[in-house]
Parts: C-alpha cells; structure tokens; sequence
C-alpha cells in the first residue's frame, strides 16, 4: 500500500503548482512544467535533486515529448512549438580547463553569477519554422521513435496532424478532417 512507499526525490521550485512532469527516456533528467500563473519550466538531475536548467514561458503549455535520445524536448501550446536543446549540459572539456585556467581573474564575478543563478543555468529553446501553422493552437505533441526518431508530430486544435525534422521545418501536413459537434 501507500504507506509502504519511501520518497526517492524532493524537487522544489513551483510556486503555484506542477501542471506536469516527464521523464528523459534515459532515465538522467526530469522536466517539470509549472501551471499556468507559476509558468516555469525546470529540468532536473532527480537523482541528486538539483535543478540544472530552467526558463520562464509566457504561454500556458499543453503537451510535453522527449526525443528517444534524450537530448532534447518539445512543447507545445497556443501559438507555440518549441524544441528545447539540452546540449549545455554536456561539458566540452577544452573549454572547461580553459575557463579553469583564467577563472582566478574573475573569481568575484563567478561566484556573484554563481549566487544570482543558484547554479541553474538558463534553458535555451528554439521556435519551430511553422510557416503559416503559427497561429495556430498546438494540442498534443509525441516525439517519433524507431524508423520516426527524427520526426516530431504535432496536432493543432482545428484538426491538423503536422510532422516535423530535426531543423525545425514542417515535412508534412495531413488534415484530420475533424467535425466538431456538440451534445446537449
């Protein structure tokens, strides 16, 4: 039952409530989406409870998908479609022993960078290339797999199913020819 169950993590951070979280499929990142007046999205290590990355939306978001890979994730919402990059989170080790090397000039103003930001750095995403889907009303999005792992494939409210590469660019849009009804 539940009270045989031990917490394995305790993330902090939301204000106002999570709207959801997803797991990277590698099992190292957790993404947790705030709702709407919270309006923060965090990456984390869960395993050591620290959050590595995060970023301010000014949109309510409506669906989450992690590339197969893990390297990055999209979202999705009204007038939005982002792919967020998780590549700052690898260490290029020549530029790291160089910043190691003539950090000691700058100590005040790393530990001053280091306090404002808590150790989290800011997550960067992309706008996907939408053309003229960008008004648009993205409902659902589900990164491919298999065969399809370098496509993405979103749905928008008036009932297209749009696939997407890589680059950002829309390859195909199949109308679902949805019909709208309603029961009283």
């Amino acid at each position: 039952g539940v009270q045989n169950q031990k917490i394995i993590s305790k993330l902090s951070g939301h204000k106002f409530g999570v709207q959801s979280v997803i797991f990277s499929p590698n099992q190292q990142y957790l993404v947790s989406l705030g709702v709407q007046h919270d309006g923060n999205i965090f990456v984390w290590n869960w395993k050591t409870e620290t959050r590595i990355l995060s970023n301010k939306l000014s949109t309510k978001i409506n669906s989450i998908s992690f590339s197969t890979d893990s390297s990055y994730f999209v979202t999705c919402g009204k007038n939005h479609l982002k792919y967020w990059y998780l590549d700052s989170l690898k260490v290029n080790l020549p530029s790291f022993c160089f910043f190691l090397f003539f950090s000691f000039l700058f100590l005040k103003i790393i530990i001053n960078q280091l306090v404002t930001f808590n150790g989290t750095q800011s997550l960067e995403g992309k706008t996907a290339n939408l053309g003229k889907f960008r008004n648009n009303n993205f409902v659902d999005v589900v990164c491919g797999k298999g065969e399809y792992r370098n496509l993405i494939f979103v749905v928008t409210f008036d009932g297209s199913l749009i696939s997407m590469d890589n680059s950002r660019e829309i390859q195909e849009i199949i109308d679902l020819k949805v019909i709208f009804f309603h029961i009283s």
